[in-house]
């Protein structure tokens, strides 16, 4: 990958111009710019901040992506599978079970619960965590708190 750079005060805006030579790079180029993401759900085509992505549930080849947006949650469908998910997000995201991952930032609480076990409360959600990923989370627990 190169980059140039050219400063020129008469310009009045600022251009990026990126040649490549697939779709996917060009794609995984401009997520990394603006911290978004394009999925293409059932209903049509998001981009989605990756910082406003609450959790994601996988359902087979189907993911339920839960979005905070002008402060109501929205939530969509995409034909994707959680591992191809977890190459485009950031290290904010911590995979809690087989089905579910989580935006860290939004964690409230880890708790026990009769049904489920363990459970993670994410903006009010409850999300089963499974003992799998359990020390996951407490070692980025940790690491927040040193």
């Amino acid at each position: 990958m190169k980059f140039h750079k050219k400063i020129d005060p008469s310009y009045t805006e600022t251009e990026i111009l990126v040649r490549t030579y697939s779709e996917s790079i060009y794609e995984e180029i401009m997520n990394m710019l603006d911290n978004s993401i394009y999925l293409k759900s059932t209903s049509g085509a998001y981009k989605v901040k990756l910082g406003n992505i609450i959790y994601i549930g996988s359902n087979r080849n189907y993911l339920e992506v839960y979005a905070k947006e002008n402060n109501t949650i929205k939530n969509f469908r995409v034909r994707l599978t959680l591992y191809k998910i977890k190459e485009l997000l950031s290290d904010d995201f911590i995979q809690i079970s087989r089905t579910y991952i989580i935006n860290y930032n939004f964690l409230d609480s880890v708790e026990a619960d009769l049904i489920h076990g363990m459970v993670a409360r994410v903006m009010g959600f409850k999300i089963p965590i499974s003992r799998t990923y359990l020390q996951e989370i407490y070692s980025k627990l940790e690491e927040e708190n040193n």
